[in-house]
């Protein structure tokens, strides 16, 4: 493992942005991957060839838009914002030039009309839950850079508020000036609904069940 401007690399593995391998299995987020299972949210997947299709001076823009923070490609690059880290040496005919987007976020407040920034931070993570805290300057979106997809609801100082769409694939939410807190979570309507039907079966069982006891001399 390499470790150099903050950003860490693994030889061997090409955890990149733009590839066909994975680095998920190393606890790496990644996107803009081969769907190998097809399983890829379709506005991800136009994204992603998008992309692939296009000059570097049009990815960055939305590499930055996905929060990634480092990516590697065989290309050597000179672009304003994107950073040389380290070169890899592998077994291919071409070396991986590693770079970093040192203002790549994954979540960002983007003012109306423009009327100003804010950093917006995470405060934790898990498997269906993130938690962010932002003090917008005046009233607009906190921009997140996780796919937007049902069943995934957000909040914004404990009170639910509507996920808009944003950047084709990406979630967003409407805030107001001041300090906020917002949590985004993962509760599909099925998993719900068969939770209630089962909760409701139980109890008619337990019912029924003492209704015969009752009967019985």
């Amino acid at each position: 493992m390499l470790t150099r401007g903050g950003v860490r690399v693994r030889r061997r593995v090409r955890a990149q942005t733009l590839s066909g391998y994975t680095a998920a299995t190393f606890g790496i987020p990644t996107v803009f991957t081969a769907d190998y299972d097809s399983l890829t949210p379709q506005a991800i997947t136009r994204l992603t060839d998008f992309v692939e299709r296009s000059a570097w001076p049009q990815r960055l823009p939305i590499l930055r838009a996905a929060g990634v923070r480092a990516f590697t490609t065989i290309d050597k690059l000179a672009l304003p914002g994107v950073t040389e880290v380290a070169v890899l040496h592998t077994a291919e005919a071409h070396p991986l030039n590693v770079y970093a987007i040192p203002d790549s976020a994954p979540a960002q407040f983007r003012g109306e009309n423009n009327c100003g920034n804010a950093p917006v931070r995470l405060l934790h993570r898990s498997f269906n839950t993130s938690e962010w805290s932002v003090n917008a300057p005046c009233r607009g979106d906190v921009v997140i850079a996780d796919t937007w997809y049902p069943g995934w609801h957000i909040f914004v100082d404990g009170s639910e508020r509507t996920l808009k769409r944003a950047n084709v694939a990406f979630c967003a939410v409407a805030v107001e000036p001041g300090n906020h807190t917002i949590i985004k979570r993962y509760t599909p309507r099925l998993p719900l609904i068969g939770a209630i039907a089962s909760a409701v079966a139980l109890i008619a069982l337990i019912a029924a069940s003492r209704a015969g006891s009752a009967a019985r001399p």
